[in-house]
């Protein structure tokens, strides 16, 4: 692992590179100028790049988007002690991963382990570069995080939420869209925001506001509309039934915002390589097989792993990472006790309603490994879970997408 510290404290400098290289033998290379830094950049390639966000001359985020540009596939460490948080909002999404300081040198380690792992992942090296480098990918989703932060207060509370959503004039607008349609059963309309995120409860909220922040990233770039309508579809279904089919109750906080984004890797497939996205559905269709397996003979991954990706990268919890990364590719973990859990229900919910709106597509079931069938025990409560998820299809109409205002 190669790994370029640049700060220009040479104490802290002296100290951070220190501190990698005796923690895993990495080999580091400490830098306490900006130019110095930038020609390094521009030769040999890196697996990491730490900065500090604010030094003489040019700064850390003239490295971080040298690096984005140059090696795309470098993970971007920004650490920063700055308290202007307008300013670190607007560079955040030139980095993987931002650290307050002071931090220790595990924590650097585990955020570059965490991205170096996620581009570990994906085997096609093209694929790796284009989501890593890509400038309109939206990465740091700002009211989402804000919204995060707000809610770990326990001070919160549905007016303080509403105060973040409202900074947003259509996300207010889908979240009002959301609470008044047939998803769910309220018997009066409801116009009032913080109305609607005390009926809805905070972490439906959370995963609206998710779900909509990708909407508005990706609608522009869709090669159709109806891509966008399809899969947002298709997310509250899997989310609404996601609910039913949880056991675990501490992954409850998690549910809804995972499942209603876990085929974001699609939205990314779509908007980034339409042509050859378009050749692989047809191919899927063609050959009656689910798409996520002919994207992984074409691409060498498939949109669950670049879904898990990129959700890495944002920095959410590494077990929505998990449940997004493997919904095609469950696995029996050593910590799983029996009760469903949110990779367990993500999984069965995207199975089950795929087998009642896809029926091209063949049988889901027939993919799953036998181990994980057998701990979840598929083959005795499959039955009540199909009429969950015919209620659920037969409740949960299309959710249509407004499209987004000229530029």
């Amino acid at each position: 692992m190669r790994v370029l510290v640049v700060d220009d404290d040479p104490l802290q400098l002296r100290a951070t590179a220190r501190a990698l290289a005796r923690l895993d033998a990495w080999s580091v290379t400490a830098v306490n100028e900006a130019p110095t830094a930038l020609e390094a950049l521009r030769g040999d390639a890196w697996d990491a790049l730490v900065t500090d966000l604010d030094m003489p001359g040019y700064t850390g985020e003239d490295l971080l988007r040298a690096a984005r540009r140059d090696h795309p596939e470098t993970a971007r460490i920004l650490i920063t002690g700055t308290q202007d948080g307008d300013a670190v909002r607007r560079i955040a999404p030139l980095a993987h991963r931002v650290l307050p300081k002071p931090c220790r040198a595990r924590d650097i380690r585990r955020a570059i382990e965490r991205v170096t792992d996620l581009h570990a992942r994906l085997a096609d090296p093209d694929v790796r570069r284009l989501l890593s480098g890509v400038g309109a990918l939206p990465v740091h989703p700002r009211v989402y995080l804000d919204l995060v932060r707000c809610i770990e207060d326990p001070s919160c509370d549905a007016d303080e939420v509403a105060r973040i959503v409202r900074r947003d004039p259509g996300l207010a607008l889908k979240t009002l869209q959301i609470v008044n349609s047939g998803f769910f059963s309220f018997r009066r309309a409801i116009t009032s925001l913080p109305h609607a995120i005390a009926l809805l409860g905070i972490e439906t909220v959370r995963g609206i506001v998710l779900a909509a922040e990708l909407r508005d990233a990706f609608t522009r770039s869709l090669p159709d509309a109806r891509i966008m309508n399809d899969v947002q579809t298709h997310a509250l279904r899997v989310a609404t039934l996601a609910e039913k089919l949880l056991e675990r109750r501490e992954d409850r906080q998690h549910l809804f915002a995972t499942a209603v984004v876990h085929d974001v890797g699609a939205l990314v497939l779509w908007s980034q390589v339409p042509e050859r996205q378009e050749a692989v559905a047809a191919r899927a269709q063609a050959e009656r097989r689910p798409i996520h397996r002919v994207e992984r003979e074409v691409y060498g991954a498939c949109h669950a792993d670049i879904g898990g990706f990129l959700m890495g990268l944002w920095g959410l919890p590494d077990l929505m990472v998990q449940a997004v990364a493997r919904h095609h590719r469950p696995a029996v973990d050593e910590d799983f006790d029996g009760d469903l859990g949110l990779r367990e229900a993500v999984a069965l919910a995207d199975l089950l309603i795929r087998e009642q709106t896809r029926p091209e597509e063949g049988d889901p079931f027939a993919e799953i490994p036998g181990d994980w069938r057998a701990k979840v025990g598929l083959d005795a409560r499959l039955g009540p879970w199909r009429a969950l998820a015919r209620d659920t299809v037969r409740r949960c109409r299309d959710v249509q997408v407004p499209s987004a205002p000229a530029a």
